[in-house]
């Protein structure tokens, strides 16, 4: 069952090797009312972004061609960012 405050049309993307966990974690998602995108490795995590807009992104650190980390670095040079956002959603 969907909390009233969270919103329907978020996408969120999977980013692990381990199909049992990243199916795990897409069905308790989709239950609260996201979209999931799976990707099994860190090069198909990496090309999955520039064809779509993520509000989450979940890395596994340990992966297959990229490991998480490579792909949060690149991820972020891509986007130009530099510092994550403040907690607390400041200015």
């Amino acid at each position: 069952m969907r909390p009233e405050n969270t919103p329907v049309s978020r996408t969120n993307l999977v980013v692990g090797d381990d199909r049992d966990i990243a199916r795990l974690l897409e069905m308790h998602l989709q239950d609260v009312g996201y979209t999931v995108t799976i990707a099994g490795n860190g090069i198909a995590g990496f090309r999955a972004v520039p064809a779509r807009l993520f509000d989450l992104i979940l890395l596994d650190l340990i992966l297959p061609g990229m490991d998480g980390l490579v792909l949060c670095w690149k991820l972020r040079a891509q986007r130009g960012i530099r510092e994550p956002p403040a907690a607390g959603g400041g200015d």
